[in-house]
């Protein structure tokens, strides 16, 4: 059994213990006198965005004309450019991130919290909240002087979208009580409960708020805009339950207006609405103990139907406790991982965790932050970046086993491929689909994002591409190939294929597109190693793909011609980077791979503030060959160990940088590199602890590697003690334990046990 316990006061959502159903979930923090339940719900977005204040989207013949007739510059992270002559007025305009992005919304919103009330004249307080993982209950227990104690716990339905709490309080002697009912006060309940959604704050003077807690410049770079906040929440009763029932207008993911509702019950407690605020009372001063149901619903209309239906659904807090611990308990048994190294297996686990609780494929993905952790106007609307960030929050999933959670990827990103199938048309001039470097969860009706300094980035492309192709490879699930693996491939091949410009050499170059976050010039825009790893990636699924299904072979003759006639890009191209490593991992940033020493000691960025990107980077050095297991362990343990928060989870960037937006989820990609360390599969063989310390003793089961293998295996003081294999398809694999090589011909559904 896993745990993560805090003995202390958690004054944070961000830091707070988690539940959730990968819909709703839930974090658990405190204030003074109150335990706060914050609620997060995946679909609720304001989806609203201003395409009216954009100009057209630059056209990428635009874009060449300015670097190649006024050698036109422009900074990446600044307003700096430098031209020959001077700008037209429309060039101006598309040499300028897009005014539409400098918009507080897309964003996802806070739902709603639900506050249970204690004393707060108690002294002393004292507070354990324990999170057992393999059950999916959260357990408080908080203590005074005085003696009295208030006990509760917490889980979420795993299929309704439901949080039961069971709470009870030590009954407390008249000495011990404080307050009274005199002059029209209330009375003073030992326990009760409100729920609410605050109102949407003034944009203008939250984002001076938040600088004074961060510092953080670029919330100030933006000039005054007028934000129509988001309606008041209204209040009201309907058939004996109060209801919190938030409306969003202007929607824009095609399902009309749309709304969500909150509402909570439980026996003996009174629900009436006063002041923004629906609360429970006690019927009677010596109500210490009870149970709550709170549930959460959205929709296009009368959501709160679906809310006081689904409380209505509500039994016991006992079964729904035996329903979250049956589905905790089925989830991890797919896989699992145990070591001497104790602070990696309990990362991992609350990692996986989290992922459980946020990620579901078939409902609206998380972006960059938790929701039930995200702030009213998160930075860089809190979306879904593809540039290292929303492809870290599956980084691990389907090596763990997991296409429960990994295959939400595709959900998060049909809204953008969706839309790139515009872009590309309209300002590439081309076949397939192109990938934005900002999305959101629907397709906008126009390019959000077409100006520079990064509206024009092509590499994105590529690794949406990997994230198909890695799904066939781990499942080898043809039908899912056919469907939908590659036609997606194929789209974004032939985005390439149109998109790349052939020389009278016959080479084929990339251009304009710089890599990464860099500046926009004519230099920087040409053959980035970034974007033509991508590329050549990218022709070599849809070809492996293609002759999978066998079809499309003029189109593979015309992508094996293009591949051989790419030009030289580092790292994938070299001698010490295998050719089918993909181009995410055989490089970082577009530069040649480096060494994690170089990397992640004090003074560089990625020990002084920004985790975030690290899991990239561990298995870009694992994989490119310049690992080293003890001294690079030592160190990366020392990065993870500086970031970790008080609920497991990694932050990405250092807060005193960045302030508080919410609990990050890119951090969870930590999960990859855990795995990697473990079982390594992506070129064409399978190997057990690679970059693993052989004094750290582990053993996993069933981690899925490439082939549609379950791969269980055990390693003691350096030597392997067990190794068993499950074939879901038949085949012959190679597996490497250091010295040591297996060859193994597995018939589907056939279990090999090796040792």
């Amino acid at each position: 059994m896993h745990q993560i316990a805090i003995n202390a006061p958690v004054s944070v959502p961000d830091d707070g213990l988690v539940l959730g159903n990968g819909d709703l979930s839930v974090s658990v923090f405190q204030r003074d006198g109150e335990v706060v339940f914050k609620l997060g719900k995946s679909d609720v977005w304001d989806t609203r965005i201003e395409l009216e204040k954009n100009p057209v989207p630059a056209h990428i013949d635009e874009l060449r004309e300015l670097l190649d007739e006024k050698e036109f510059s422009r900074e990446a992270l600044g307003n700096g450019h430098r031209s020959k002559g001077e700008l037209s007025d429309r060039q101006q305009e598309i040499c300028s991130s897009t005014p539409a992005m400098r918009y507080p919304y897309p964003c996802p919103k806070p739902t709603g919290e639900v506050v249970m009330f204690y004393p707060p004249d108690f002294q002393g307080l004292k507070i354990s909240q324990i999170l057992f993982i393999e059950e999916g209950r959260i357990e408080l227990h908080l203590s005074w002087d005085n003696g009295v104690e208030l006990r509760a716990g917490l889980v979420v339905h795993p299929v309704e979208n439901r949080i039961s709490l069971r709470y009870e309080m030590t009954p407390l002697a008249p000495e011990l009580r404080y307050g009274g009912d005199f002059y029209g006060l209330p009375r003073p309940y030992p326990v009760c409960f409100a729920f609410f959604r605050e109102d949407d704050p003034d944009y203008n003077k939250e984002k001076f708020r938040i600088f004074r807690h961060s510092r953080y410049p670029s919330i100030l770079q933006k000039s005054l805009l007028e934000i129509t906040p988001l309606p008041p929440a209204e209040y009201f009763m309907s058939g004996g339950y109060a209801v919190c029932r938030q409306r969003f207008p202007e929607e824009k993911r095609g399902t009309g207006k749309f709304e969500y509702s909150i509402t909570a019950a439980g026996k003996g407690l009174i629900p009436r609405i006063q002041a923004e605020c629906a609360f429970l009372e006690a019927e009677t001063l010596e109500h210490y103990a009870g149970e709550l149901v709170i549930t959460v619903n959205s929709g296009v209309e009368n959501s709160h139907a679906g809310a006081i239906a689904g409380a209505e659904k509500f039994t016991s807090f006992a079964d729904d406790a035996a329903a979250a611990r049956s589905a905790a308990q089925e989830f991890f048994r797919k896989s699992s991982f145990s070591g001497k190294d104790k602070f990696m297996e309990d990362l991992w686990y609350s990692t996986l965790h989290i992922k459980r609780a946020t990620l579901k494929a078939g409902k609206v993905q998380p972006g960059l932050f938790l929701p039930s952790t995200v702030i009213h106007f998160p930075a860089w609307h809190g979306d879904y970046h593809t540039n290292y960030n929303i492809q870290s929050n599956y980084l691990g999933d389907y090596s763990a086993n997991h296409f429960d959670t990994g295959d939400g990827i595709f959900d998060a990103l049909a809204g953008q491929i969706e839309a790139g199938r515009k872009i590309a048309a309209e300002y590439y001039n081309c076949r397939g689909s192109f990938i934005q470097l900002s999305a959101f969860p629907f397709a906008p009706a126009d390019d959000h994002q077409g100006g520079l300094p990064f509206g024009r980035l092509a590499y994105m492309t590529g690794w949406t591409a990997s994230l198909f192709y890695q799904r066939w490879r781990y499942s080898m699930d043809r039908e899912f190939l056919a469907a939908k693996g590659y036609p997606a491939i194929r789209d974004f091949a032939l985005f390439y294929t149109d998109f790349l410009r052939r020389d009278e050499h016959g080479q084929y170059h990339a251009y304009p597109s710089q890599q990464g976050e860099a500046d926009f010039t004519k230099a920087g825009c040409t053959d980035q190693p970034q974007v033509v790893r991508h590329i050549r990636c990218t022709l070599r699924y849809a070809v492996e793909c293609a002759q999978e299904l066998d079809t499309d072979r003029e189109l593979v003759e015309l992508w094996q011609q293009i591949s051989a006639h790419l030009p030289f890009a580092g790292g994938a191209d070299s001698e010490t980077v295998s050719p089918r490593c993909p181009a995410e991992f055989s490089g970082f940033d577009g530069g040649a791979p480096k060494s994690t020493s170089e990397m992640i000691l004090p003074g560089q960025q990625w020990y002084d503030w920004y985790c975030g990107h690290q899991h990239f980077l561990f298995i870009t050095a694992m994989r490119c060959g310049l690992w080293e297991n003890c001294r690079d362990w030592e160190r990366m343990q020392k990065v993870f160990k500086r970031f970790i928060r008080p609920n497991g989870i990694l932050n990405a960037m250092a807060l005193a940088n960045y302030g508080r937006n919410g609990a990050w989820m890119e951090s969870l990609g930590v999960l990859g590199v855990i795995n990697e360390m473990l079982l390594a599969s992506w070129d064409g063989k399978i190997e057990l602890f690679p970059f693993w310390p052989d004094a750290q003793d582990a053993e996993f089961t069933t981690l899925r590697a490439e082939g549609a293998l379950l791969v269980s295996a055990g390693m003691k003081q350096g030597k392997l003690t067990a190794l068993e294999v499950y074939a879901e398809k038949s085949g012959s694999f190679e597996i490497i334990f250091r010295d040591e090589r297996f060859t193994v011909d597995c018939r589907a559904g056939e279990c090999c046990r090796l040792r």
